[in-house]
């Protein structure tokens, strides 16, 4: 896992006024994570219901575009 990746490409967003949010996943890589947004796929990595729920959070926020 690249975490230092991770940490600095979240860095350069916030420095952009970006909402971000870090979420590592154990024994998950870069495939296991994209493919987890697949129905098919879903039980590799939580990432489709975390990324609803950021996308709840940020439209219960007020902001548009995120429901």
């Amino acid at each position: 896992m690249h975490v230092e990746d991770t940490e600095l490409m979240a860095a350069a967003l916030r420095q952009n006024q970006q909402r971000v949010e870090v979420a590592l996943y154990d024994d998950a890589g870069h495939i296991n994570i994209i493919g987890a947004m697949s129905r098919y796929l879903r039980d590799w990595a939580p990432t489709f219901e975390d990324t609803l729920a950021f996308l709840d959070a940020q439209r219960d926020a007020g902001f548009p575009g995120c429901g």
